[in-house]
């Protein structure tokens, strides 16, 4: 059954653990290739993406509009620039921002939203894909409602793992 709610969700960077995160979705039956958005910084990377069902850009923050769950997964040093671009874009009564990236600290992050943006830390691994992920998550306090929300996500493709932010940070970000 597909989520029970109307959130169409929106990939920041679609590399491996990208992508894995948007076939896991669709292979678990819980959410249509049609209500993803994928984007990578060079297009000819995106046609068999598109393929797939797969919405496709490479216009980050246009992109953004109408997605209520915003996945990050570039390169760190790729992280500082997407966020000043999409930073302004992102709306705290709208957006939850889940990251994958390896080595960002939510604080981090945030220095660069509008306040209220809830940002979510996700580890997930590539297996994800079969559904057969183990997901840690963790969230500050403030953020419990996007951490919900995101458990439910992952919980759809493995297991999770909710971790207190200190626990997270222990793990390497």
């Amino acid at each position: 059954t597909l989520f029970p709610y109307t959130t169409l969700f929106r990939s920041i960077g679609a590399g491996n653990i990208g992508t894995a995160i948007a076939r896991g979705l669709v292979k678990s039956g819980n959410m249509d290739a049609g209500k993803i958005t994928l984007t990578r910084r060079h297009a000819d990377k995106l046609p068999d993406l598109a393929a797939e069902g797969f919405a496709t850009t490479t216009n980050n923050a246009a992109a953004i509009a109408g997605h209520e769950l915003v996945v990050l997964a570039v390169e760190p040093g790729q992280l500082d620039d997407l966020l000043q671009d999409i930073g302004g874009v992102l709306d705290p009564a709208h957006h939850t921002v889940i990251s994958v990236v390896s080595g960002a600290t939510i604080a981090d992050m945030k220095q660069h939203l509008k306040e209220g943006v809830a940002v979510v830390r996700a580890m997930p691994n590539t297996a994800i894909a079969v559904g057969e992920s183990m997901t840690c998550l963790a969230a500050s306090a403030a953020d419990a409602a996007g951490l919900e929300l995101a458990d439910q996500i992952f919980q759809s493709v493995g297991i999770t793992l909710v971790l207190s932010l200190a626990a997270a940070y222990a793990l390497g970000r």
